[in-house]
């Protein structure tokens, strides 16, 4: 029953179109309303109480004027869509009973005054952190005013009873716990369904690029297969004859390969996320991740000219612990690429393997362009756009430095990233990935 009457109350204060706000428009609505409810019981009480124990109807007058105020403030957001307006029109609204109630009821000493504490919090909800920083400032200086003027006798005499004075203390007490209570837990709800709309919402997004990422490669199966078959069936006075159709297929082809990169990275991504892939973790040895280096990237390294020197501190029969695979296939292959892509022609790289107490270091060091510090700091975000091309126009997909990161970290290792960039103006350049990896203890 409750609830039902909460949710009218909120479709009112939404308005006509309360169908179509957002999820988190409601959900700050409804917590703005469960906080307006439970502050106009507390002011239409105090405006009935004022009528109990004071001789004389005015301090009810106007607790009754503040109350009907406070009472619109629905009102006052279906017309401005401002929970700002509302929330000053809560607060304000309060403060100023409780200054009237104080006036006549001991000023400062007034149970009553204890009230003046909550108005921050109230703003805190609604507000700006210059309209809270405002809040306290204002609240300091009625408390520092009603000190002054009750201490130079300026206050009209208290017109409460004693005993009287003992129910308001008590009800003042008990009131600003539940209302402490109620904000506490308006807050708890709102940040966990904040919480849930950000996992569902990041679950979507999952599910969407596992989408896209099977129906790309799906396309680029046909597309690549049909590049093929086009070149295949060129003789070769064809293909003289007709450059300019070889090298747009060729473009097509890389333009394939390209797309491939990044649903194969989209996919790796998911399945890490959704932890689905276990690593088989055992020795790897340093000679093979030499040869696997040399295996793979000696061709690159040629095409641009470009020295890589590989100098180990260890043994080349000592082993590191961490999925074979993964390590060279994904790790090493992600970092030397980058490192090639954007080290230019004739310059050089170079790779140091050392040892730590009973970790093993490899660092890839390259003469690059760098990374600029706007970049370094976003770097392990996939969400963010950062992918640049390299020095002779190489593409990425923003995937890679995130995949490494998250593939170490589950082989209980790390990554760091040291860079002096093109755009900070020093002479020398480049980028230092340092990734350390635990050895293997049957080889101390």
């Amino acid at each position: 029953m409750i609830k039902n009457r909460i949710n009218q109350i909120v479709s009112f204060t939404i308005g006509e179109h309360s169908t179509n706000v957002s999820t988190s428009e409601h959900r700050l609505v409804v917590s703005f309303i469960n906080v307006w409810i439970s502050t106009t019981i507390i002011m239409w009480s105090y405006a009935l109480f004022s009528y109990w124990v004071f001789p004389f109807p005015q301090v009810g007058h106007l607790g009754v004027l503040y109350s009907i105020i406070h009472t619109l403030t629905p009102i006052i957001y279906r017309r401005t869509k401002s929970l700002v307006y509302s929330g000053l029109n809560i607060s304000l609204s309060g403060l100023l009973f409780q200054l009237t109630f104080c006036i006549y009821n001991g000023g400062i000493d007034s149970p009553s005054a204890i009230w003046f504490t909550i108005h921050p919090v109230i703003i805190s909800f609604f507000a700006s952190k210059r309209l809270i920083f405002f809040s306290v400032i204002l609240n300091s200086i009625i408390v520092l005013l009603l000190t002054y003027l009750g201490t130079n006798d300026y206050f009209p005499t208290n017109y409460i009873k004693p005993a009287h004075t003992d129910v308001l203390r008590i009800s003042a007490l008990i009131g600003l716990d539940i209302l402490i209570a109620i904000y506490t837990i308006v807050f708890i709800n709102t940040t966990r369904s904040s919480e849930e709309e950000i996992t569902k919402r990041n679950e979507m997004i999952e599910n969407l690029m596992k989408i896209i990422a099977h129906d790309i490669g799906s396309s680029l199966s046909v597309s690549s297969l049909s590049a093929k078959m086009i070149l295949r069936d060129l003789s070769e006075d064809q293909v003289k004859e007709s450059s300019t159709l070889f090298k747009r297929i060729k473009l097509i082809q890389n333009a394939n390969d390209q797309m491939k990169e990044i649903s194969h990275s989209i996919t790796k991504w998911t399945q890490v996320n959704d932890n689905k892939i276990q690593f088989d973790i055992e020795p790897l040895s340093i000679s093979k991740i030499i040869d696997h280096i040399h295996g793979t990237f000696d061709p690159i390294l040629q095409s641009k000219n470009i020295d890589l020197k590989i100098i180990s501190e260890l043994d080349l029969e000592e082993k590191i612990l961490a999925d074979s695979s993964a390590f060279r296939n994904q790790i090493i292959n992600n970092l030397l690429s980058n490192a090639i892509k954007f080290t230019p022609k004739n310059k050089s790289i170079v790779i140091k393997f050392t040892k730590t107490d009973s970790q093993a270091q490899i660092s890839i060091e390259d003469q690059g362009i760098g990374i600029p510090p706007q970049i370094l700091k976003t770097i392990f975000d996939p969400s963010l756009n950062i992918s640049r091309r390299g020095t002779e126009g190489e593409k990425g997909t923003g995937f890679g430095l995130p995949i490494v990161k998250i593939f170490l970290e589950q082989m209980k290792g790390s990554l760091k990233i040291a860079s002096r960039a093109k755009e900070t103006k020093k002479l020398k350049t480049g980028s230092t990935m340092l990734i350390a990896i635990p050895l293997s203890l049957d080889e101390q």
